[in-house]
């Protein structure tokens, strides 16, 4: 069933929402949604995708992995990309995980979407980020 209800956000269409809410909490189907986030031209599955990537648990190795997806996605066109790469920022920083090498620069890009997007989600999303990640290394 898992690999079935990914293909079909893959396909993108009308029911993308309706297809992620199917698949959240099936760990199953993690792995191709992890392949989705990179591979698919929609930025509303890669958002979708984005949002099914589990950032609560530090020591799962490609929990790890997802972070970078998140902060490649911080950098997307697309806002709804931009808005789950931050919440799943905040969500990894909740759980208290740190950010990887080599994302230094990080912290800059959801400080320009707090201060400069039209989009009050994104704003929100970034400045909860934003404080999440102050929060993970003031620990």
């Amino acid at each position: 069933m898992a690999w079935a209800l990914t293909a079909h956000l893959a396909a993108g269409g009308d029911d993308v929402r309706r297809t992620r809410d199917a698949l959240a909490g099936l760990a199953q189907a993690v792995p191709a949604v992890r392949r989705l986030v990179g591979r698919t031209a929609s930025g509303e599955v890669r958002a979708a995708a984005l949002s099914l990537l589990d950032a609560d648990d530090p020591c799962d190795e490609r929990a790890r992995d997802d972070v970078r997806s998140f902060v490649e996605g911080l950098d997307d066109p697309h806002e709804a990309v931009r808005c789950h790469a931050a919440l799943g920022l905040t969500r990894w920083a909740a759980a208290g995980g740190k950010l990887p090498p080599g994302s230094g620069g990080t912290r800059a890009r959801p400080a320009r979407s707090g201060a400069c997007d039209t989009s009050r989600r994104l704003r929100r999303a970034a400045t909860e980020a934003l404080e999440a990640l102050g929060r993970a290394t003031d620990t």
